[in-house]
């Protein structure tokens, strides 16, 4: 997408359920205490997410995240079946909406 390198996130991946905080990786945390924010972007609906799960272990290990996000998906909102292109898109977690929102979040003047 030729996204410039200064704000390319990192991309971690959950392959593992439950998480339990002997789970994260210490180079993902030392990455989150430097890091603008907390993106987790996922397939799921936001009740019982992977999204709540890490929202949970990122408040008992009290790590200072200035931008915590959840892209979830959104159930069928216009009600038509589609592919899974459709649905990423129409719940706002496709790549291209994703792009879209960091690059907004760049155009931001920064909170100190």
């Amino acid at each position: 997408m030729g996204l410039d390198e200064a704000i390319r996130p990192d991309l971690w991946v959950v392959t593992e359920l439950p998480l339990h905080a002997a789970n994260f990786p210490p180079e993902l945390i030392a990455s989150l205490r430097i890091s603008p924010g907390l993106w987790v972007i996922e397939e799921h609906v936001s009740q019982g997410s992977v999204g709540h799960m890490i929202a949970s272990w990122v408040l008992e290990s009290s790590l200072p995240i200035k931008d915590f996000r959840v892209f979830a998906a959104k159930g069928y909102p216009s009600r038509r079946m589609g592919s899974q292109a459709f649905h990423r898109r129409e719940s706002g977690i496709d790549g291209e909406s994703i792009l879209k929102a960091l690059l907004v979040r760049e155009q931001r003047p920064q909170r100190g």
